[in-house]
């Protein structure tokens, strides 16, 4: 799921099912497809560029297909999809630091060793993916298993000697929770096409609401500053 091509086709299938109006069937291939996006930015965050990560967050990263579909649909809860929203707000924010933080280390020799190393498990476990099935031996997929589990230990091992894990973490509802008075309401907005906001009290469920067209809202914001 985490492929880049994989983010892709989930996220044509899912905009099929949006375009039919079956929205239930469209949102969880856009929450895999933006999970699956953002775990990939993290895990190759040592390995691409600069423009290659904020290329990828800008096509592949939009969560407005998400929020579209939930707005117009019974979800059974918003927990999932407000921490994949959470995830994707500041991403590009985090993922700089964290570049600007392994820039800065990359002429230590123990950091651009296990970077190199890196590297070479990825290349290698990009061809295992990617192998035709007539050239599969057959411990193929035990050799993929062995690659990942690799690849994850020297991501760890880099992670914790350049502090990545804190640079990129980010409070889960519960923290946010905490940190609001009682008598409070967060409203965190979001706007692409539409204009969505999250609404956020001190217990509870986040509550999603579309607040409508964009350029209408816009226009009316225009207007309103233009009277005073």
């Amino acid at each position: 799921d985490q492929h880049p091509s994989s983010v892709s086709a989930l996220g044509n299938l899912a905009g099929a099912f949006e375009n039919s109006g079956d929205y239930g069937a469209a949102y969880p291939l856009h929450q895999r497809a933006l999970d699956g996006m953002l775990r990939y930015l993290e895990r190759e965050l040592p390995t691409l560029s600069e423009a290659g990560r904020l290329r990828f967050l800008e096509v592949s990263g939009n969560p407005e297909s998400l929020l579209y579909c939930l707005s117009r649909m019974d979800a059974p809860s918003m927990l999932e999809p407000y921490a994949s929203f959470s995830r994707w707000k500041g991403k590009a924010t985090r993922m700089q630091a964290a570049s600007i933080r392994i820039s800065s280390a990359s002429d230590l020799p123990e950091i651009r060793m296990k970077k190199g190393r890196i590297q070479v498990a990825s290349k290698e476990l990009n061809d295992l993916l990617l192998m035709p099935l007539a050239e599969q031996s057959q411990d193929h997929s035990s050799m993929i298993a062995s690659l990942k589990k690799e690849r994850i230990r020297l991501e760890r091992e880099l992670n914790r000697e350049l502090g990545l894990d804190q640079l990129l973490a980010i409070p889960d509802l519960d923290a946010v929770q905490r940190q609001l008075p009682s008598d409070s309401t967060l409203i965190d907005f979001f706007v692409g096409d539409d204009v969505y906001a999250w609404v956020l009290k001190p217990k509870g469920e986040p509550i999603l609401i579309s607040l409508g067209d964009a350029d209408a809202i816009l226009r009316a914001q225009t207007e309103f500053l233009s009277a005073n």
